[in-house]
């Protein structure tokens, strides 16, 4: 009979440890999802911005800069290829 109820308090005892556990469990699962969601929104707010920016540079840029690039590229190869 004692030899039971010392199996029975060690058997409780370790139901109490996995309860615990699960439940640290289910707050870091719960942590992590607002981590990510919290991620996923800035995420979302530098997307709007660089798109933004990326709107807003092609605007301000004088268009002869702009292609600029271009023109020296094909200026260039007209060059090498004259010679």
């Amino acid at each position: 009979m004692i030899l039971a109820n010392e199996k029975l308090k060690a058997m409780e005892q370790t139901l109490a440890k996995g309860k615990q556990i699960q439940d640290d469990c289910t707050a870091v699962v719960k942590k992590l999802r607002a981590i990510i969601h919290s991620t996923e929104e800035k995420l979302r707010v530098h997307k709007k911005q660089a798109l933004f920016f990326t709107h807003l540079s092609a605007k301000t840029v004088p268009k002869g800069l702009h292609c600029l690039p271009l023109r020296l590229s094909t200026e260039y190869y007209s060059l090498y290829s004259s010679a």
